[in-house]
């Protein structure tokens, strides 16, 4: 499937809006909705989706759990807009994706463990064996192409933010090598608003 676009509240308005009657006590207060399109994707004998966007909801958002879901699928493009989303939760949902898109509150914490050695940069590491001898590895397959980054600045300064911004890219192309394109971190001004208008595509978003 070339494309497949899922907006924050698909459902509105259908006969098929999902309930919550079925949540148990454990299961969390995560939005599960979406599975129920993902799993329609599947029994259609959808395998590979080229380019995935999700406007998950910012107050509450689909669980890990749920998105991990997508495993089922090879994706080569991810954008699934929820803010802070664990590295981890991207190579297991998609661990062949080519092009990430990630959404940042501009926690320092999240942006170091994206870009840590042990965050994104596993995305692009397939072995390629040597041809005389299998078992010895003599390069790395880049899968990973290109992170793009968009920080809403609310908590820290501008000259902090842009600092955090700047230590994680420079942390990426570490981490990940010449092979991935790593682009400038997008900042949106502060403004304290809660939609999502400073996503890609908007001329709201600051650079």
């Amino acid at each position: 499937m070339q494309y497949v676009q899922i907006p924050r509240n698909p459902f509105i308005g259908t006969a098929t809006t999902p309930s919550d009657d079925s949540r148990t006590n454990g299961d969390g207060v995560g939005r599960r909705d979406f599975e129920l399109i993902f799993d329609l994707l599947y029994k259609m004998k959808v395998k590979k989706i080229i380019k995935l966007i999700v406007d998950d909801d910012e107050e509450i958002p689909h669980s890990d759990e749920v998105i991990e879901k997508l495993s089922c699928f090879e994706i080569e493009e991810w954008d699934w807009r929820k803010m802070d989303i664990c590295s981890e939760v991207i190579r297991t949902a998609a661990p062949d994706v080519q092009q990430v898109f990630l959404y940042s509150s501009g926690n320092n914490s999240v942006l170091r463990g994206w870009s840590c050695s042990d965050g994104l940069n596993q995305l692009k590491k397939v072995s390629i064996a040597s041809p005389m001898n299998k078992k010895s590895c003599i390069d790395t397959l880049y899968k990973l192409r290109e992170v793009h980054t968009f920080i809403r600045r609310r908590l820290e300064s501008e000259d902090r933010t842009k600092k955090y911004a700047a230590d994680f890219k420079t942390r990426m192309i570490d981490n990940c090598g010449p092979g991935v394109h790593i682009s400038d971190p997008r900042i949106q001004t502060a403004t304290g608003r809660t939609d999502q208008s400073w996503f890609p595509g908007s001329d709201k978003m600051a650079t």
